[in-house]
């Protein structure tokens, strides 16, 4: 213990920071999307929600619901999920390259870099699905190293979890069944029964989410694959440009260079050196990306798609760099160990960076980075929605244009009123309104650039101003939202 107190201490300051900061900042949209679904009895259903996602987010918020309902309780397994992940990648890169500086080194990087730092902020589908990709990296290994069978079934259950926090788990088996096929030391599993009880019964806790698409006309299969794999007219490259130009701001800038260096580098290792564990590492990264590079070309994906690849390159970055700046002049050496440095500190310049501008997003940010929308001012919106509501009728509900706002007035408004989308798609059916609210009062609440009050008219018997606000931060103008006061619903086709 004493011999990883540094580590330890570093990960507690970092776990106390994060819980104190998560307080400090409001939700984002999908995270009090997901907390309402987190309030339903029955989360295994995304009909009754009408969630495109698995469900074991809303698990994730439910599970640290004794906290109560704040920011800091809602987000409090993101917390402690980056924790989890930084503690397996300290103790898995210190095992494989027998440093604890290697595994140290290793443990800072997601910490430095946006997607995985600013994701122990926030809860979302990431939060589950990394812990459970990390865990069966863990796991993963812990077969190749004591060749245990039980291994098998802690895997094959924690890769049911993970495919039920995301559906890109399904490459975490892909790759370890072809690291199996390639190495001839542990190809004997192929032969045996545990692979394949372990793989049934991940599909097993998996069913209920299969079992709801199956009955939902492919629901969220169709939405996902439909995403992962369509060839919308735009030109390949612009494609290719898009998903790589957002892999390096989520990845650090210039350290995804070395990172994936990394990735590939450990393959490089495994075959110099004859190790099992470093291609572990490089069938766990290094083909993943590959398929994300040649994917890029055809299909629009989002950059975090591809984060569960970069877990066993962030593992093997630093392992790899010892071992490759041992092998080459002290000049080409002195360039490597500046070059990670850099990196290091441009990433983690970027991420401190990010953690001020939430909370003051007066200050200087780059035009098209639109953090402080996500973050910053809603629970002041929800105070002067709740005083809007004032004298309007207690059943009135909320009407909005964007999931966004509905889903953050819902948290936000002290009454919690029932909030409802002019417009929905099958994603958003929770927010449809239904006959059951014909004859209520409404306030309609709209951003500038998505007013629809013609629409809005035709819903009701009266509709009349009730004021703009603009929220502000030290001068500087955040959003601006506009009130109306809505009588007597008349339904969707009434006065259309």
């Amino acid at each position: 213990m004493a011999q990883h107190l540094p580590f330890y201490l570093f990960l507690a300051a970092l776990t106390i920071f994060r819980l104190v900061y998560t307080g400090l900042v409001d939700l984002v949209a999908d995270e009090a999307h997901f907390w309402i679904w987190s309030q339903n009895v029955n989360v295994l259903s995304p009909d009754h929600f009408g969630s495109y996602h698995p469900p074991m987010v809303a698990y994730f918020i439910w599970l640290s619901s004794f906290l109560g309902e704040s920011e800091r309780a809602i987000r409090f397994t993101a917390v402690m999920g980056a924790s989890t992940v930084t503690l397996i990648v300290y103790h898995l890169a210190t095992r494989i390259f027998n440093s604890r500086k290697t595994g140290f080194v290793a443990a800072l990087i997601p910490n430095v870099t946006p997607i995985f730092a600013l994701g122990g902020l926030v809860i979302t589908t990431d939060t589950p699905f990394i812990l459970f990709w990390t865990i069966m990296l863990y796991l993963g290994h812990k077969i190749i190293e004591t060749k245990n069978r039980v291994y098998w079934y802690a895997l094959g259950i924690t890769f049911g979890l993970a495919l039920t926090s995301k559906f890109t788990a399904f490459l975490f088996a892909a790759s370890f069944f072809f690291y199996l096929v390639f190495s001839s030391e542990h190809r004997f599993w192929l032969k045996r029964k545990d692979p394949y009880i372990a793989f049934t019964l991940g599909l097993i806790l998996f069913s209920p989410v299969v079992i709801w698409n199956l009955t939902n006309e492919g629901g969220a299969f169709q939405f996902h694959f439909s995403r992962a794999f369509n060839s919308h007219q735009i030109a390949p490259m612009e494609r290719f440009i898009t998903f790589w130009g957002g892999q390096v701001g989520l990845y650090g800038g210039p350290l995804i260079l070395f990172i994936i260096a990394g990735a590939f580098g450990v393959g490089w290792m495994a075959l110099k050196e004859k190790r099992n564990d470093y291609m572990y590492l490089f069938f766990m990264s290094g083909p993943l990306i590959i398929f994300f590079f040649f994917n890029s070309f055809r299909s629009n994906m989002e950059g975090n798609w591809s984060a569960g690849a970069y877990v066993a390159a962030i593992t093997a970055t630093p392992g790899f760099l010892a071992y490759a700046m041992n092998r080459v002049s002290s000049k080409w050496k002195t360039a490597i160990k500046g070059g990670f440095v850099f990196s290091i500190a441009f990433s983690a310049i970027a991420v401190a960076y990010s953690h001020v501008y939430i909370v003051d997003p007066s200050i200087p940010m780059f035009k098209d980075v639109k953090i402080a929308k996500r973050f910053y001012g809603w629970s002041e919106l929800g105070r002067v929605a709740a005083h809007k509501l004032e004298g309007m009728s207690g059943d009135t509900f909320i009407l909005t244009d964007w999931y966004h706002t509905a889903s953050l007035l819902h948290y936000y408004i002290p009454s919690r009123p029932q909030s409802f989308l002019i417009k929905t798609s099958d994603r958003f059916k929770y927010f449809s309104p239904g006959p059951q609210i014909k004859g209520r009062d409404a306030l309609y609440v709209s951003e500038k650039n998505r007013l629809h009050v013609g629409e809005v008219a035709k819903l009701f018997e009266k509709v009349e101003a009730a004021g703009v606000y603009t929220i502000k931060r030290k001068g500087k103008d955040i959003e601006v939202f506009y009130f109306f006061r809505c009588y007597n619903y008349q339904g969707v086709k009434a006065r259309s």
